[in-house]
């Protein structure tokens, strides 16, 4: 199964987006262990069944989540590489605040990240 189900209708995709928001906020004030569908449904004011429709389980959304950022960040990275004057990497602090300009919070983003590690991984860090 792919990491989500493609909507076929416009109110499919908004509902999509709803779960996907919705499961955002609740892992980055949450965590992912505390974050349990119903909380993610209740948010985005859908059925648990349409969580379902869309997703696998709870560690869809969040991989879905992880390969979406990640996505977006290296794109953006890349897009100013390509801009900048010099061949050089760009430092961490520009990077950083690139992202921020563009309304990525860093300490979701690192929170993710270091989850997802731990989920790919296999680390049972049922701490948050």
């Amino acid at each position: 199964m792919d990491l989500v189900n493609q909507p076929f209708t416009e109110k499919g995709q908004k509902t999509l987006d709803a779960l996907v928001e919705a499961s955002r906020r609740n892992f980055y004030t949450k965590g992912y262990y505390k974050t349990t569908v119903k909380d993610i449904t209740k948010d985005a004011g859908v059925s648990v069944g349409a969580f379902y429709l869309y997703f696998e389980d709870k560690l869809s959304v969040y991989k879905y989540l992880v390969t979406t950022y990640g996505k977006f960040i290296r794109a953006h990275i890349s897009e100013h590489i390509k801009a900048s004057d010099s061949r050089k990497v760009l430092t961490a602090e520009n990077i950083k605040t690139q992202l921020e300009n563009q309304g990525i919070r860093i300490n979701l983003i690192k929170a993710s990240f270091t989850g997802a590690f731990s989920l790919f991984c296999g680390i049972n860090n049922k701490g948050g």
